[in-house]
């Protein structure tokens, strides 16, 4: 009798008979960080098992989750109200409604699938990833693409770096860049505004079956509170010489922001290193970086990343 009615309390409380395991559902619209927006009550820690959005909810510092399941229910949103980072590496993620934030990292280690709508400044991902047929994804600056990648639906993006398996029946729309390393198979339109303009390179494999702007445009992504409203425009960014050996002095052509970056980046999307920035000229050591291509990335809260290729000697 004590054991039957403890495990009742335990099931109310959100938690699982086996494995004490505990759901956080949010039943009410408000910040992240109000524990009565939740149930059971409390701001969700690391170690919940399982988060469920079923409200809207808005959140101002970087999330990170990693333990079983998180989930946007249909009509539900998650949304930064700053520059905030959304960090998922659980076994399950799903999205049925309407995520927004400006860096999102997406791993989980089972299955990601998105049938709702995903803004970010820029995406990264690893682990399978399926975007559904009635799933949108609009990236700011870049999506960076290193595991199975599954795309049904849309995707408009800047620019588009490819290391890992993407295959599908949707569409891609790339602005800028478009970098190939891995493998493009399927009936996946791309569509490449600046097919083989400057930074656009394959150096993998893409299947004959694949298109290019053959099917309608990529629809915008209905974004309330967009963070594109918050970006000003495009800077203009040089670097020489080219190749380098040892220094290479970058030229920005336009008013910087105050918290600037330059970041260096592999083809892969790796992070080499973060230049501070506080002159339209910036110097930058390659002496410790092995010979290859990568790529110079403008980064700031309010403008949107410039990015030009280069090559270490």
């Amino acid at each position: 009798m004590k054991k039957s009615l403890l495990f009742t309390i335990l099931a109310l409380l959100g938690f699982g008979v086996s494995g004490f395991a505990l759901t956080r559902t949010s039943i009410a619209n408000g910040n992240w960080n109000n524990p009565s927006i939740w149930s059971p009550a409390g701001v969700p820690l690391p170690t919940d098992d399982i988060i469920i959005i079923n409200s809207q909810v808005s959140f101002n510092q970087n999330i990170t989750h990693g333990t079983q399941e998180f989930r946007v229910n249909q009509g539900a949103s998650l949304i930064s109200s700053g520059q905030d980072t959304i960090t998922l590496g659980c076994q399950f993620v799903r999205i049925d409604g309407y995520v927004q934030t400006a860096v999102a990292f997406f791993s989980a280690t089972d299955s990601m699938a998105n049938y709702g709508t995903i803004v970010a400044i820029e995406l990264q991902q690893a682990g399978t990833f399926r975007n559904n047929a009635s799933g949108m994804i609009c990236v700011n600056t870049g999506i960076f693409t290193s595991d199975v990648m599954i795309n049904n639906g849309s995707i408009v993006s800047d620019s588009w770096l490819n290391s890992g398996s993407t295959s599908g029946s949707g569409k891609f729309c790339i602005a800028g860049i478009f970098i190939n390393s891995a493998s493009i198979t399927g009936n996946v339109d791309i569509c490449d505004a600046s097919a083989n303009g400057l930074g656009d390179m394959n150096i993998g494999t893409i299947a004959s079956t694949i298109t290019y702007c053959q099917t309608s445009p990529c629809p915008g992504c209905v974004q309330p509170n967009s963070v594109h409203e918050n970006l000003a425009g495009n800077l203009l960014i040089s670097l020489s010489p080219n190749p380098v050996n040892d220094v290479a002095t970058i030229t920005l052509n336009g008013e910087l922001s105050n918290d600037a970056l330059l970041e260096i980046l592999s083809l892969q999307g790796q992070l080499i290193k973060t230049i501070p920035v506080t002159a339209t000229q910036t110097e930058i050591s390659v002496i410790d970086m092995e010979a290859g291509i990568y790529l110079c990335r403008l980064h700031s809260k309010e403008q949107t990343g410039a990015v030009i290729k280069f090559v270490v000697q």
